[in-house]
């Protein structure tokens, strides 16, 4: 037997290209580093870092962590609204 993995429907923006939305956190915190701008996002596993053009990701949980646009990108497919 073969399986195909479920994904879940999640909401993301992404950082730097895309408007914020409104279940954006406003605890998050930019900082300016030799490495350029990035976001701390507080996430259950401890603070991850978001760069710029990374995505922003909330889960069906309401969990907001980041994810690098090329894992994003291979993970999910856009989904149209009806």
């Amino acid at each position: 037997m073969r399986f195909i993995k479920r994904l879940p429907v999640v909401e993301a923006y992404q950082y730097g290209f895309d408007r914020k939305p409104g279940w954006m956190v406003a605890s998050e915190a930019i900082f300016s580093t030799g490495e350029g701008a990035w976001l701390l996002i507080p996430t259950p596993d401890g603070d991850l870092k978001a760069f710029l053009g990374d995505y922003i990701v909330k889960d069906a949980q309401g969990n907001i962590y980041p994810m690098p646009a090329d894992i994003f990108k291979a993970t999910y497919e856009k989904v149209l609204e009806s």
